[in-house]
């Protein structure tokens, strides 16, 4: 590293001697280094964005040397060595453009996102507050900035503070989606529902075919019990990019909140189409069953999810509180009722057990579930009478 920064250096030295005649994002350089560096800049990035990054680095580094000032090829080449993970030398070269553009917060900023990587939380907020000392109005400082306090701060007033910095960001570039989409996200894990979908409705006016901001406004609609307008949103999300796992999840969860239980069924399904080895769809629709008193479908799917993963104590529960129900002394009119609702008992039982057996999650209501099971069984004692 030390062998880059001095030939880096006294490329800087000479190229100080040279007299600007264009403007282009490369300060103070000639026509000709102009078009060497970009060439070598754009060579380096399409390198960097297929992952190939010693020759990303070589051709950063080329850059550099034929413009001693070109910010992004700095960036580019930090960013090529932190994939590499190497990030003294990241570091090193962040360090370099601070003092290469002392007047340009990037490399303080790019030093602030590389603490963030290295959840080193402290350093990162001092920098990022460095650079807003230098640039009050730098987007990415605001969006790094928001991002520590979310990282180090776990509490509500956290995200309210990086609210505050996303807010600040999406300000002063309202064009970075990336800001868009973390703002949007902030705001609906703060539950404030009515202000993200006015922000997110605007974003995805001004870009309807962008996939981010029309997941984001879904959720929000979502949890704010619009359900018909979260549907709509969730499947434009679906045509736009049908890998997004969640938005099957949202999806199901809109047609259940309509009442629509077949086509939430279809999408928990197509969810464990994509997601075969997750638990969560047979969870949820074991749940939707519950809710809606289909015990027999309930328990169809809950033992799917169980034999994906046996001691999932969620499914355990759900199973052994179907089969309890469908135990109810209630329905009791003959014997041949009154010996299947013992059978259903004793069957919820054993899931109580299991659960108890296992330890962890939802002891304490297997445990009710118990309590509860003696007393239907008290019921349905014929002697008690």
């Amino acid at each position: 590293m030390k062998r880059l920064l001095i030939a880096i250096t006294a490329i800087i030295i000479l190229a100080s001697c040279e007299t600007a005649d264009v403007n282009t994002e490369v300060n103070n350089v000639t026509k000709d280094e102009i078009s060497t560096a970009v060439k070598y800049y754009d060579f380096g990035k399409e390198y960097l964005k297929n992952k190939q990054y010693d020759s990303a680095i070589k051709n950063f580094q080329k850059a550099i040397e034929d413009s001693a000032q070109y910010r992004e090829a700095y960036i580019g080449l930090g960013n090529a060595f932190e994939n590499k993970m190497y990030y003294d030398k990241a570091e090193s070269v962040y360090t370099l453009l601070s003092e290469v553009l002392p007047k340009d917060a990037a490399g303080t900023v790019a030093l602030g996102y590389l603490n963030l990587t290295l959840r080193d939380y402290s350093k990162a907020e001092i920098l990022f507050g460095k650079a807003l000392e230098m640039d009050e109005k730098n987007a990415n400082a605001y969006f790094g900035l928001g991002k520590v306090y979310e990282k180090k701060y776990s509490d509500s007033n956290g995200i309210l503070k990086a609210i505050d910095c996303y807010e600040k960001a999406c300000q002063f570039n309202p064009d970075d989606l990336t800001i868009a989409y973390k703002y949007g996200k902030a705001l609906i894990e703060m539950e404030k529902y009515k202000e993200a979908q006015k922000f997110l409705e605007q974003v995805v006016a001004d870009h309807p075919n962008i996939v981010g901001p029309i997941s984001n406004l879904a959720e929000a609609y979502l949890e704010s019990g619009d359900y018909k307008k979260s549907v709509d949103a969730f499947n434009r999300t679906l045509e736009l990019d049908n890998t997004i796992v969640n938005a099957y999840l949202g999806l199901a969860r809109g047609y259940q909140g309509l009442k629509q239980y077949e086509n939430a069924k279809d999408a928990y399904l197509k969810l464990a189409e994509v997601k075969p080895g997750s638990t969560v769809p047979y969870l949820y629709m074991g749940q939707m069953y519950l809710n809606i008193k289909y015990y027999d479908s309930a328990i169809k799917y809950l033992k799917k999810g169980t034999d994906i993963s046996p001691n999932d104590t969620r499914a355990l529960l759900l199973l052994g509180q179907a089969y309890f129900f469908k135990g109810d002394p209630k329905n009791v009119k003959t014997e041949d009722d009154r010996t299947f609702a013992y059978d259903m008992l004793s069957t919820a039982e054993t899931y109580f057990k299991r659960i108890i057996e296992i330890g962890g999650s939802y002891k304490s209501e297997a445990e009710k579930g118990l309590t509860n099971i003696k007393q239907w069984r008290k019921e349905l004692d014929p002697t008690r009478w």
